[in-house]
């Protein structure tokens, strides 16, 4: 951005983003601004797992709101069904790696023993 862009934005900041600024948004406030009917209405929230969204998703379900779909919104590390998929991929390789190891331990005997047949 250009110097006049953000000497603008940097002012702009000062006066709403810092403790003075919220303190004179507070007067201004005005608590039945938000008393509105919720009825009828549909909401997505991103990240209603925690913070803000977790919030704001409670305050929607506490007003007059008919809730008519859950849509599951989690981390997919927190999911059974993956613990499960990388449970049996841990098993399978550690099958893997065993029989492998117990392939090179018999070819490295029978090389052995041949080797000492031999001699």
């Amino acid at each position: 951005m250009s110097l006049f862009r953000n000497a603008i934005w940097f002012l702009k900041g000062m006066k709403e983003y810092t403790k003075g600024g919220y303190e004179a948004a507070a007067k201004k406030f005005n608590p039945a601004d938000l008393d509105v009917s919720l009825l009828n209405r549909s909401f997505m929230i991103t990240g209603a797992n925690s913070g803000v969204g977790k919030c704001t998703a409670l305050a929607i379900a506490k007003k007059d709101m008919i809730l008519r779909k859950k849509v599951p919104c989690y981390h997919f590390l927190k999911t059974k069904r993956l613990y499960m998929v990388v449970a049996v991929v841990v098993v399978v390789v550690v099958i893997i790696v065993v029989v492998v190891v117990i392939v090179i331990i018999v070819v490295v005997v029978v090389v052995v023993g041949v080797g000492v047949i031999m001699k």
